[in-house]
């Protein structure tokens, strides 16, 4: 336990405490916090007078609540109440330990604050593979800032997808079936690796079950995903490192990853569906998106491979071609489909974690290049369509789970123009989207504003970007290393960066000829591969996990620090209330909400809560409001249809005046 000298108070106007802290051994602390630090012995707190004296901090439970009072003393130094104020740092350590790798993280509807369920299965830990513990899942109770002990899924859940149902529950697919130890020929697992995917890789398998969170630390197992297609008796399936979507109708469609070692492919190629209502999926059909053409396999040479002290044939050697001088395909293609390479060794995708979007025309935005493009996915006839966007410039093969991107807000006043932006290995660059098929609008990928850097800006891989409720992105966390070097702690871009898309609040439209960056001060912490960041419903970002030095194995290359980062309008005592708000509501529904301040509130907006993993939330999503002021509130109309905010549970923000968003943003499950 650590005792800290207070020097410094924040309060609100009604004199009330919100922080404590000392600025000359720079660290601050939120006043709930505090109470629960001395509640639970983890910290003491004091102040000292000048001569010396000193007097302990306590808690004190009063009508309203706890609240933090000094001892009396004789000395008006040594009086809480009169110490001067001060402006906190950006950043916090909210607590020491959070007890597991948090390599998933989700924002869950339950409670005043929220809860942040964490979870890692294995944790990227091979003993803990090999000897079964996988049961590694918190939560973390944000009033309280503890951690709670909880049930975890029956399956390893490192590297699932995850995507919330439209009811608030956190569904989770897939993951981790086994711990590959290695690939390379000398391993001992080589063989029945190469037989069944060709290219020996060291990678992970798939598996094909899912869960879900149930809110009150209970998971249920749902239906498994499906087995390879076309596989007669059924083997095969499922995913490692897939992405999952909420799609309009409350579905869930699963992209990506690697499947089991069952499975034939080297890629979970085909997409498939999960219904909540039947509790079954099925594939989409149509194409195979994200496909690295190099595991597709083709008729090849043989060459001779030492295998554990065997000598053995393999088909690794120069392609075999036909008397037309093509290709000879050992696979089927669907329908229509052709390999877009005549290089059977091109690596033109990237698999895993591709960066998706469900767009307001009811389509899925790929951002992540398909077959070199970004494109529309149509999920009724399993096909891309439209334009056939360029890739942002960012080297071959483009890494998305190096790299973040964000939905910026959709605004009514533009449509709900969707516009994305991508922070990749050749700096930030963003695409406006209008429909597939425009005639008038062909979307591009263009560099934003220059990043705000006395030196290059930082590669920052394995960051994340985070939505803020005033419509600005955090950008935080992630390594200044190139992909070809180790990622190394020491490289860490500590300093985060505001990116203000140049909304004009007036027209409600973005216009990017204002955008512009921010950099602001370091974090304490580095954040490295599986690292998570979310947007809290106080307003402040939490930021957690990360393997130091990018690293595998147990308790010293695991990060078990929570650190918060607090915007500027957080200690604003003149932020705005929302006294009474419902708890659901449905699409194009107009609804009340009860605030004192209706007058000062300038804008309104739906924030999906957030789940991340991998330097990238598939689930945040600001969708702005248009509304009313009448007497004592606001009459507010919900997003019109689930394309543009699709069903399940959202952060209801306020802002007033100085883009001050209200203290406390309140729950309500959209459907």
């Amino acid at each position: 336990m650590a005792e800290r000298i207070v020097t410094h108070c924040v309060r609100d106007t009604r004199g009330r405490i919100l922080a404590i802290g000392n600025p000359a051994e720079n660290w601050h602390r939120h006043a709930p916090w505090a109470i629960q630090d001395i509640v639970s012995n983890r910290h003491s707190y004091r102040t000292e007078g000048p001569d010396g004296d000193r007097a302990d901090i306590h808690v004190i439970n009063g009508p309203s609540g706890p609240y933090l009072r000094s001892e009396g003393d004789a000395s008006e130094a040594n009086n809480l109440d009169d110490l001067p104020n001060f402006q906190p740092g950006a950043w916090e350590v909210a607590l020491e330990d959070t007890e597991i790798l948090a390599i998933h993280a989700a924002l869950v509807p339950h409670g005043v604050e929220g809860q942040v369920l964490m979870f890692g299965g294995d944790e990227h830990d091979p003993s803990n593979a090999d000897n079964n513990e996988i049961f590694n899942t918190r939560i973390y109770d944000v009033e309280r800032n503890t951690m709670i002990n909880i049930n975890s899924p029956e399956a390893d859940v490192f590297c699932c997808g995850q995507a919330f149902l439209a009811d608030g529950r956190l569904f989770v697919a897939g993951g981790t079936e086994f711990w590959r130890h290695g690939a390379d020929f000398d391993k001992p697992d080589a063989a029945d690796h190469f037989d069944m995917h060709q290219r020996p890789r060291d990678h992970w398998s798939g598996a094909r079950e899912t869960a879900v969170y149930n809110l009150d630390g209970t998971w249920s197992a749902l239906a498994d995903m499906l087995p390879e297609p076309d596989r007669d008796p059924p083997a095969g399936g499922g995913r490692w490192y897939p992405t999952l979507l909420t799609l309009p109708d409350g579905r869930i469609l699963a992209v990506g990853g690697h499947p089991s070692l069952a499975d034939t492919r080297h890629g979970a190629w085909m997409p498939e569906i999960y219904d909540p209502d039947t509790d079954s999926w099925e594939y989409v059909g149509g194409h195979w998106i994200y496909v690295d053409w190099a595991d597709v396999p083709v008729d090849r040479e043989l060459e001779e491979h030492d295998i554990n002290g065997q000598t053995v044939e393999l088909p690794t050697g120069d392609p075999i071609l036909d008397d037309d001088g093509e290709l000879i395909e050992l696979r089927e293609f669907p329908d229509g489909q052709t390999r877009p390479t005549s290089d059977p060794d091109s690596s033109i995708n990237y698999l895993y974690y591709p960066r998706m979007y469900v767009v307001p025309e009811g389509l899925v935005f790929m951002a992540s290049p398909n077959d070199g493009d970004s494109r529309w996915y149509d999920t009724s006839s399993g096909l891309p369509v439209g334009h056939e966007i360029e890739q942002p410039p960012h080297g071959s093969p483009f890494a998305e789970t190096n790299h973040t991107a964000v939905l910026l807000p959709l605004l009514p006043g533009d449509d709900y123009r969707p516009h994305v932006v991508l922070l990749g290995n050749e700096g930030p660059h963003r695409v406006s989207l209008d429909t597939h098929d425009s005639i008038d609008h062909v979307p591009a990928w263009e560099p934003t504003a220059g990043r705000q850097w006395n030196v290059t800006p930082p590669l920052r891989r394995h960051g994340c970007a985070t939505i803020l409720p005033t419509g600005a992105v955090l950008f935080s966390g992630g390594i200044d290393q190139a992909g070809n070097l180790p990622l190394d702690d020491a490289n860490a871009a500590l300093h985060g960066e505001i990116y203000f898309p140049g909304i004009d609040w007036e027209a409600d439209r973005i216009d990017f000829a204002t955008e512009r960056w921010s950099t602001i001060e370091e974090a304490s912490v580095p954040r490295n591969y599986h690292s998570v960041a979310l947007l809290l419903p106080n307003g402040r970002v939490l930021t957690a996990g990360s393997n130091k030095n990018g690293q595998s194995g147990g308790d010293d290359v695991k990060e078990y620090r929570i650190e918060v980062f607090t915007p500027i309008y957080f200690y604003d005592s003149r932020r705005p209330e929302i006294d009474a708000a419902p708890s659901h509501i449905s699409s194009g529904e107009d609804f009340t909400i009860e605030t004192a301040q209706s007058d000062r509130i300038e804008r309104a907006a739906l924030i999906r809560c957030g789940s991340v993993t991998h330097a990238w939330d598939g689930d945040q999503r600001y969708v702005g409001l248009e509304f009313e002021r009448i007497d004592g509130g606001l009459r507010l109309t919900a997003p019109p249809n689930g394309n543009v905010a699709p069903p399940g549970p959202y952060m209801l923000w306020i802002v007033a005046t100085e883009d001050l968003p209200c203290k406390l943003a309140p729950f309500v499950i959209l459907s």
